[in-house]
């Protein structure tokens, strides 16, 4: 009985740990858009790169 328990701790506390690492921010949708921000083009030879 002990063993259960403990082996559900641990396996609560293995799942939180692991969300909290791979947590990532949100973002806001308050956030006012960078106007500063531009989407640069990718260039073909990127694209060929990505595509394999």
């Amino acid at each position: 009985m002990r063993s259960a328990i403990l082996l559900v701790i641990v396996a609560i506390v293995a799942i939180l740990g692991f969300l909290g690492v791979n947590a990532e921010p949100l973002p806001s949708p308050l956030a006012e858009p960078n106007p500063h921000a531009k989407a640069a083009p990718l260039s073909p030879a990127v694209m060929a790169s990505l595509a394999g």
